[in-house]
């Protein structure tokens, strides 16, 4: 009996979760962690302690280490011990272990920013913020009371897969195309897996039933079964014992009858009609209202358009072959909708917020409802796609609701989060984002200035916090009023203007069309009078562009090496002698005091414009071991004289600054590719990017066509079926340096771009796609012009063609300042349009910055190689919509769910029907956007069904073609399967399979650490040869697809 499986849920009905743990073992994991977190305790304590009595203590070039066990480790200001970074490999626990000598085998240590993260292999993860671990943060002076160990207790789970094999596997019943399995229930598994013949079918779907039926079978055959039992953890070591199984002859008979068809709506004036096989029938017919609508259907879907809305039809199927048609099966009643419409209003949403993720579900028929995810960026009402089934006085059901709070803090909710009822009229949903919150000075105390000329200085923003929960919200939308313009100006972005000496006081608020606040922040300001020779005129900080602290487009990566200058000018000529000036940074409880390099003489008078010149002012570097603890969010800078003069700010800084990073280099046309440059990658990331940390690896060369946009398709498949989504992946395409020479997603996590044999390769090709990734559209000049607001905007001279603003640049490598028309950066022009320059302007290297703190996979964790996924397997589904047909690549089954969502907008008018076995499922189709491309491409996974009888895609109510890409291509090769042999045989040194049943194999191999590698995607031609050398232990995963359907095989690999 086939049912209707909704995306979301049956009306009605109450989702839910399974619980990780029950109390009582849950509380078994919390003490087990709190008791080795009082251990670390206890031994840090120690060792603080014999510090302070100088035991062991070794005092070297003005830092201090502590002896323990003969290993020296570095102490930090509160005698905390520092992990330097494992050696010889990452993974290495040696000096971690040394100190916490306590921990058993089931531990995984891994050392994290000079402290430690620790993890039970048997029940613990690395879930950052809600994960089941132990982490030592020796700078982290805000964990005093535990002597800087956290600990994480909330998702503890046992990891372990079921013990035992299923048993009374046995024949339920045969036909000649299907058989009926059952089987006992294993202790401790959440779903099955069923093989024919060694191999996994039904896609590897995991089977929830202790039953399955597989279709499709050839009459009069022998088949052997297995199942395995399996659960988040893995699958039994052993499966069942094997069930031997015959179909039957084809029958001499007429089918049996046919069970109802299932029909949901595919609009307000169509209807698709699914069933599954009927045992015994080679075609079938389709009566509507009683009269025949449909003959000889070899299909199992059907859809019946251009009906009238609001209107019952009744539907039955009959089952027919050579011998005759069965009598038709139960009818099938549906009612074609009525459809009310939704619109979605957004308000009060600060711009610096990110876009607001939504679920919304709308009632698609009288038993179903359709749910997508989408998310909106603006302040605006915007018209959902889907209508709403209405065909009562009290309208269709739908809902609205908040999927993921905003990453800055803001917080934004609905006022439809449970259903309600359109009342047979339109609807609207609001989404109101106005937060609560308080703000605390980001001030300590007042601001005192020197009368100066041309002072540059922006008011530190303060920190906001939500009323409902005390979480901080980060955003630069303040207004400012000065009370007192006779002393201080300020402007709408908190840049002051110094007018004379005297006293005032400064307001800042929040901006109130965004965030309410009760009472605005009180900053007194005093403003003496110039009274000595050199005076400081204003302070810049940058990785990349050098700004004034706290200016509009001012951002820092954490952690990245970082240049701080200050300008300093003479009053008059007759004393132009430099102060030493020093640079004193705050964080985390710590202080960085470093003297300034200068001039010896002072210009005179105050600059009116940048100086490129890296000798004319004050500067300092933070070099990359000073920055890992001091450039960080929250951190305080000083430049002082030590007499009085000084100017403090307060830097933004972001949270996240860490990129993972695969190269996927392209074979040319002799079999060859050029090895990128891993270093230089790292360079250019750190430099043109709010990046301070890079994970870069290189894939093994693959075949990537010279055509750079099937190229994009196939690293985006490689990424998904070898990563856990929270990689990029680049392409590094051969082929001449013209024309498209790159191509990416916008937003998206795969690019591609031409290789080193195009001289532009990096600096600007590269570059510009990840932008793309990022989510930056082209910039105006050289080509595209672009709608955003701000290239229309008068912030400096040529913005309107995006060049970059008068700012200076950093030069990391080089250690220089230059000016934005320096021909080391190509262009004095945004990489983003194509004039090819090297360097973003400030306003979109912060858009990135946005964007990176909006992504957890950005954040610095510490990396471990990826386990074997052994959950619930995905089908991969791609293609592209070309006018009115989908050409869809053949159906990959894999075993990698990402789990990572990916970038979702607003919705689609895409949709795509699934007609399996275990239930029809109608799902969104979100296209993902080229960046200069009109192509309309998807890519989406699904959860394994266990037979698919159909695919459906409809624009609208409009079914579209559908063809399979190379389906009337493939290679009658000869293959080393013998009819009567098995599908699919490995050899070693190659695998052939029955390409006449399977033309497409996909096949990766998942290495002993978890990585995995692609060894083949969608193959063709029946053989293909394995090069024995990539190989060392590990598994090798098979997936043979007819287009639609996949069989899994795997083989396990002895270590070399």
């Amino acid at each position: 009996m086939m049912r209707v499986t909704m995306l979301a849920a049956m009306i009605g009905g109450i989702l839910a979760y399974p619980v990780l743990a029950n109390d009582s073992v849950s509380d078994d994991f919390t003490a087990i962690y709190q008791s080795h977190q009082q251990q670390m305790s206890a031994r840090l304590q120690a060792l603080r302690a014999q510090a302070a009595r100088g035991e062991g203590l070794v005092v070297q070039d003005g830092k201090r280490y502590l002896m323990v066990n003969g290993t020296r480790y570095r102490l930090n200001s509160d005698n905390y011990v520092v992990f330097d970074m494992p050696k010889p490999t990452f993974l290495d626990e040696t000096t971690l272990r040394n100190v916490f000598d306590f921990f058993s085998d089931d531990w995984e240590l891994t050392w994290y920013d000079g402290g430690v993260v620790i993890v039970n292999k048997l029940f613990g993860n690395y879930e950052y913020g809600q994960g089941c671990l132990l982490e030592y943060q020796p700078a982290q002076a805000s964990l005093e009371a535990n002597s800087r160990v956290a600990m994480e207790v909330a998702s503890c789970n046992w990891i372990s897969p079921p013990q035992a094999p299923p048993q009374a596997l046995a024949l339920v019943a045969a036909s000649d195309s299907q058989v009926t399995l059952s089987w006992g229930r294993t202790d401790g598994a959440d779903f099955y897996r069923v093989y024919r013949d060694g191999l996994a079918v039904a896609n590897g779907a995991a089977i929830k039933a202790l039953s399955f039926t597989e279709q499709g079978l050839t009459p009069a055959t022998r088949y052997h079964y297995q199942v395995e039992a399996c659960n988040q953890h893995g699958c039994t070591s052993e499966r069942s014992a094997e069930l031997s199984v015959a179909t039957a002859d084809i029958p001499a008979l007429p089918p049996v009858t046919a069970d109802m068809p299932v029909v949901i709506n595919a609009g307000s004036r169509t209807n698709v009609i699914n069933w599954n096989p009927v045992a015994g029938a080679t075609y079938y017919q389709l009566v509507r209202n009683g009269v025949t609508l449909a003959a000889n259907l070899t299909a199992l879907s059907y859809t019946d358009a251009q009906l009238e809305s609001n209107t019952q039809y009744q539907y039955a199927l009959i089952a027919c072959n050579e011998a005759g048609c069965s009598a038709p099966s139960a009818l099938a009643t549906i009612t074609t909708a009525m459809l009310d419409m939704l619109d979605i209003r957004v308000q009060h949403k600060d711009p610096q917020t990110p876009a607001v993720s939504l679920n919304v579900r709308t009632q698609n028929s009288a038993t179903s409802v359709f749910s997508a995810n989408v998310s909106y960026a603006a302040d605006k009402v915007y018209r959902y796609n889907q209508g709403i089934f209405s065909s009562s006085l009290s309208g269709g059901q739908y809902w609205v609701r908040v999927n993921a709070q905003p990453v800055n803090g803001q917080l934004c909710t609905s006022d439809t989060p449970n259903y309600k009822r359109t009342g047979g009229k339109n609807a609207e949903a609001l989404i109101d984002c106005l937060t609560s919150v308080s703000m605390v000075s980001g001030v300590s105390g007042s601001l005192e200035f020197t009368l100066a000329d041309n002072v540059e200085y922006y008011v530190p923003a303060p920190k906001m916090y939500r009323s409902a929960d005390n979480q901080e919200v980060v955003t630069s939308s303040f207004t400012f009023t000065s009370l007192n313009d006779k002393v201080i100006k300020v402007d709408d972005s908190g840049k002051l203007t110094l007018v004379g000496e005297g006293e005032t006081t400064l307001m800042v608020q929040a901006n109130p069309d965004y965030y309410r606040v009760d009472q605005p922040l009180q900053l007194k300001v005093k403003v003496n009078p110039a009274t000595k020779p050199v005076l400081l005129q204003k302070l810049e900080i940058g990785q990349a562009t050098l700004l004034p602290p706290g200016a509009p487009h001012q951002i820092l990566a954490p952690r990245g090496q970082t240049m701080v200058r200050a300008y300093a000018y003479a009053r008059d000529a007759s004393n132009t002698a430099m102060p030493a000036f020093t640079l004193t940074i705050d964080a985390n409880g710590q202080q960085l005091s470093k003297r300034m390099i200068c001039p010896s003489t002072a210009k005179v008078g105050s600059f009116s414009t940048p100086s490129y010149q890296l000798a004319e002012v004050c500067y300092s570097i933070i070099e990359s071991e000073e920055a890992a603890n001091f450039i960080t969010k929250g951190m305080v800078l000083t430049v002082s004289d030590g007499n009085g003069m000084s100017l403090t700010a307060q830097p933004k800084v972001n949270g996240n600054g860490t990129i993972n990073l695969k190269l996927v280099p392209g074979l040319n046309a002799s079999g060859v590719a050029k090895v990128p440059d891993i270093a230089a990658f790292d360079r250019t990331l750190r430099q043109v990017y709010p990046l301070s940390k890079t994970n870069i690896s290189v894939r093994e060369p693959t075949d990537l066509t010279v055509d750079i946009s099937p190229a994009l398709g196939r690293v985006d498949q490689l990424r998904k079926l070898e990563t856990d989504g929270k990689t990029y992946f680049y392409g590094l395409v051969p082929g001449t340096c013209y024309g498209t020479v790159g191509l990416g997603y916008v937003p998206g996590n795969s690019a591609v771009g031409r290789d080193g044999g195009c001289s532009l390769y990096l600096n600007s090709i590269f570059v510009h796609e990840l932008g793309h990734n990022f989510g930056l559209g082209h910039a105006p000049g050289c080509g595209p012009t672009s709608s955003e607001p701000f290239w229309i905007s008068a912030a400096w001279d040529g913005v309107a063609r995006a060049a970059l603003s008068p700012a200076p640049l950093f030069e990391q490598v080089d250690r220089m300042v230059i000016s934005p028309k320096d021909k080391r950066i190509r262009a004095d022009s945004d990489l983003m349009n194509y004039c090819f320059g090297y360097r973003f302007t400030q306003y979109n290297y912060q858009r990135v910055a946005n964007y990176v703190n909006s992504k957890s996979w950005f954040a610095d964790q510490p990396l471990r190689s990826r386990a074997v996924l052994t959950g619930e397997p995905v089908l991969l589904i791609s293609g592209e919509i070309l006018a009115d047909k989908v050409v869809l690549e053949p159906v990959i089954a894999s075993n990698n769910p990402i789990g990572v969502q990916e970038e979702s907008g607003e919705p689609s008018p895409y949709t795509l029907l699934v007609n399996a076995s275990d239930g029809v499922v109608m799902h969104a189709l979100p296209l993902l956007q080229l960046d200069h491309q009109d192509a309309k491409r998807f890519s989406i996974e699904l959860p394994a069904s266990a037979h698919i009888n159909a695919l459906k895609f409809f624009a609208g109510e409009q079914e579209l073609a559908l063809e399979i890409r190379g389906a009337n291509e493939q290679p009658k090769t000869f293959s080393r399967v013998s009819d009567n042999g098995p599908v699919i045989s490995y050899q070693g040194d190659y695998v052939s399979w029955d390409n006449s049943k399977y033309p497409w194999l996909t096949l990766v191999y998942t290495q002993l650490d978890g990585s995995r590698l692609t060894l083949a995607l969608n193959a063709t031609g029946g053989e293909l040869d394995i090069d024995q050398s990539k190989l060392n232990g590990g598994t090798l995963h098979f997936s043979l697809s007819d287009g639609i359907n996949s069989v899994i095989h795997s083989e396990t690999l002895a270590p070399r």
